[in-house]
């Protein structure tokens, strides 16, 4: 009996564990000649002008990296890609070109990727980037930088550690100067809300419970 009061609170515990929701990342992506001419990716310099896109993306990965092909959105998302798809018409326009190299009708590209999530401890991550990538924890102007470097520069990664609690990040990127186009980040990937014990648990446990209060009956009984 005492076999089976153990495996029940165990059956419990397993039961309980929170559920794991993917979490949505919204893209923002504007993309003109001549687009940054304050060539940094922050909260202070979102462009004002030609937001191509606007879509949300159910967690997928933040993997994107042109390698030596063009600088364009197909190259950088991948043919075929969720994102890709959801970016649609924006990012197909006038070839898809992200970047050209610079000259006068140098094209630029700016992506804002933004999510939420709630950790119950601190979790380790980073972002890699040509050109300028950074992560703020928080929205517009009053977001605090995390880790990644503004600026354009060759191909780099910084590390930086999520805080606990429930938070909206924002990852910015700007494409400059054609290929390659690289950004990669390793972000809180889910949203894991507080463990509740499901139904099911729940008669599991009282079960257990009524078949302890059976036992000990038996045993003053045969004392």
């Amino acid at each position: 009996m005492k076999k089976l009061l153990l495996a029940g609170v165990a059956a419990v515990g397993l039961a309980a564990l929170p559920g794991v929701a993917h979490a949505t990342l919204t893209y923002d992506i504007w993309t003109a000649p001549n687009l940054l001419p304050v060539k940094l990716a922050d909260k202070d310099h979102v462009p004002t002008t030609n937001l191509i896109a606007h879509f949300t993306d159910p967690g997928n990965p933040i993997s994107f990296n042109t390698g030596s092909l063009a600088a364009t959105f197909t190259n950088f998302f991948g043919p075929g890609s969720p994102q890709l798809a959801e970016c649609g018409a924006g990012c197909l326009a006038n070839g898809g070109v992200m970047s050209t190299a610079d000259s006068g009708t140098n094209i630029n590209t700016f992506i804002r990727i933004t999510e939420n999530y709630t950790l119950a401890a601190a979790m380790p991550g980073s972002i890699t980037h040509d050109d300028g990538g950074t992560i703020y924890n928080g929205l517009g102007t009053t977001g605090v930088f995390l880790c990644g470097d503004p600026a354009e520069n060759n191909t780099t990664m910084q590390p930086c550690s999520f805080p606990v609690g429930n938070h909206d990040i924002a990852i910015y990127y700007t494409e400059l100067n054609g290929a390659p186009a690289v950004l990669q980040a390793t972000i809180p990937p889910e949203t894991v809300p507080t463990p509740t014990p499901e139904p099911a648990s729940l008669a599991l446990l009282g079960s257990a419970l009524a078949g302890l209060g059976v036992f000990m009956r038996r045993r003053r009984k045969n004392a």
